[in-house]
């Protein structure tokens, strides 16, 4: 699966694993310059960065992180992982094996809380982070979504209704998108790999939530104050699973923020409006 998006970059990759608190973590890194950790959302894997990749990798040196249970990561049991312990904690321990200093981070939704929770955590010397659609900041979920908080209906649509085919994945992920929202073919080539090797969204989503709201483990709430690094938080303005609102109120107590919104944008900014991202996260690394 990593050749399909390696290709297509024409760009030098370098691909690695590390064996961390039990997990098998797989990395691709790219560039040269500072250090930039970037960890995507749910479980769709390292791949999820393709448009973002040439233009981070001119100024930075990329570490590109499969999470447990994404990507070429080993596998994960959602229902018994523990958030703190099977993602956080590898996470810092990936950083200190890898001798890194001096650290940027981006993380996208599910990213952005490990990202979130590292820098209040403070066992790793961050500069500066990019939150983009953060879960943790609102325990809300859309009642579009209160079938998948429910286990049965989760594994109903996972298993049956929503196969993980690419048409269906298409239909999945595309709800969380700007309608006028066009990903390439290698993308859907690529994500079908992975989850086809690990588990469907869907039960990913299921971990997250209690029946109809987050679970309470999400929840950031005061640790958000103990962030000393500068952050630029990113929403889409039509994101259909954060309320942007709830969002930025909670994202106050962060010390030193920096917020934009994306006009015409769901929930994966990045990916929807790689060109303005890219811009807008060198602009705001730069500045450090």
């Amino acid at each position: 699966r990593d050749s399909i998006f390696a290709e297509a970059l024409g760009l030098p990759l370098r691909f690695t694993t590390k064996k961390i608190l039990g997990h098998t973590i797989h990395l691709a890194i790219a560039g040269a310059g500072p250090p930039l950790i970037l960890i995507h959302g749910i479980n769709i894997g390292w791949g999820q960065w393709y448009p973002n990749i040439t233009d981070l990798a001119a100024h930075y040196t990329l570490y590109l992180i499969d999470l447990p249970g994404a990507g070429s990561s080993s596998s994960l049991q959602y229902a018994t992982s523990h958030l703190e312990r099977d993602f956080v904690e590898p996470i810092e321990g990936l950083i200190e094996e890898l001798g890194l200093r001096n650290v940027r981070m981006i993380g996208h939704s599910f990213g952005a809380w490990i990202v979130s929770s590292i820098a209040a955590r403070g066992r790793i010397d961050l500069e500066a982070i990019i939150l983009i659609s953060p879960l943790g900041f609102s325990s809300y979920v859309p009642p579009s979504f209160y079938p998948i908080t429910l286990y049965p209906t989760a594994w109903l649509l996972s298993n049956v209704v929503l196969r993980p085919t690419i048409k269906n994945l298409q239909s999945v992920i595309g709800k969380m998108l700007n309608p006028n929202a066009v990903l390439p073919n290698e993308f859907w080539e690529y994500y079908q790999a992975v989850i086809t090797s690990h588990a469907h969204p869907f039960l990913f989503i299921h971990r997250l939530c209690s029946p109809f709201r987050m679970k309470h483990e999400l929840g950031l709430g005061r640790e958000l104050e103990k962030i000393g690094a500068r952050v630029l938080l990113i929403l889409g303005e039509n994101d259909p699973l954060l309320e942007g609102s709830r969002v930025a109120s909670e994202a106050q107590k962060v010390q030193r923020l920096v917020a934009k919104t994306y006009p015409h944008t769901g929930h994966v900014p990045a990916l929807e409006q790689p060109v303005q991202f890219n811009q807008d996260a060198l602009e705001f690394l730069s500045s450090i």
